[in-house]
């Protein structure tokens, strides 16, 4: 998925009401898939973890502990990682600029 659409579709998600516990482990599955991809790209750490966390807060996760949806996460960054290097759907700059978008709709990871 493109970097601006995979942005986009994560606001969307988190933006919308009552996720069940099965939307968040989905939505932390993407935000997973997003973290890797970005990390390959370039990224610093020290931005893509506080998006991460806020990501996976706004979706009524506790990063802080172990859960369904932080084993998605684990496996979300496994894969993405895993596709950004074999078989991207983005270029690293779709993906930067991606990244970007989301921390503009993200205040709490600047």
């Amino acid at each position: 998925m493109r970097g601006w659409m995979m942005a986009a579709a994560l606001v969307a998600c988190m933006a919308s009401t009552a996720a069940r516990a099965q939307d968040a482990d989905e939505i932390a599955f993407a935000a997973g898939q997003f973290t890797g991809a970005a990390t390959v790209c370039g990224v610093p750490r020290a931005e893509v973890m506080p998006l991460a966390k806020a990501m996976l807060e706004a979706s009524g996760v506790d990063p802080n502990g172990p859960s369904p949806a932080m084993t998605r996460f684990t496996e979300g960054v496994a894969s993405g990682t895993r596709e950004q290097k074999d078989t991207p759907q983005a270029t690293c700059d779709e993906v930067k600029d991606g990244f970007k978008q989301m921390q503009a709709h993200m205040p709490a990871a600047k």
